[in-house]
């Protein structure tokens, strides 16, 4: 399974719920489930079998807007006033076989990098490994070979430029490659 930012939650979580994932590649990730809003409220962003699984819920305190806004802080704030929360909401990444994980330094939607970290060290407690594939200097959306910048979606600074995500995409797909590339059907 493959997912980017929310998506990297939802292949993460079936990846480590579903025997059937071989692994999971993660662009953006989170080990964490975070909150989602459903109309006014917040609420878990997934669930399983009709409940929602335990997420972090955002801490606004002290949140102000920007133009465009960015998001980082808000969810390093969120993971550090929240931690009990962060806890419980944790994705069980040492159930996932395999794992490709790419974050941007200078991703400012969300600590994409710092997840990826937190990531590999509770799987190389676990005895497994991590691919982590990163730059100090890509953003929230990496560019992979042949693709265009996507400039669809939410207005919001997402960090790096457009050749640091090609530059990252490049890096990511020779990952890609190394782990999978033998087993296209």
């Amino acid at each position: 399974m493959m997912g980017t930012s929310f998506g990297s939650e939802a292949a993460l979580l079936c990846g480590s719920l579903s025997p059937r994932v071989a692994g999971v590649i993660a662009f953006a990730p989170s080990d964490v489930v975070w909150a989602g809003y459903d109309g006014r409220r917040e609420t878990s962003h997934w669930t399983l079998e009709g409940r929602p699984l335990p997420y972090v819920p955002i801490d606004w305190d002290g949140y102000v807007e920007e133009d465009p806004p960015r998001f980082r802080a808000l969810y390093e704030r969120s993971l550090r006033t929240q931690s009990t929360r962060a806890a419980d909401a944790a994705i069980a990444v040492e159930r996932v076989p395999r794992l490709i994980l790419v974050a941007g330094g200078d991703d400012q939607v969300w600590p994409s990098l710092e997840s990826a970290d937190r990531i590999r060290i509770r799987r190389a407690r676990h005895g497994l490994e991590t691919t982590v594939v990163t730059t100090p200097d890509a953003g929230h959306r990496t560019i992979l070979p042949g693709e265009q910048p996507v400039t669809a979606g939410v207005s919001m600074a997402r960090g790096g430029s457009e050749a640091a995500d090609r530059r990252l995409g490049a890096l990511a797909w020779n990952a890609i490659e190394a782990a999978w590339g033998n087993q296209r059907q």
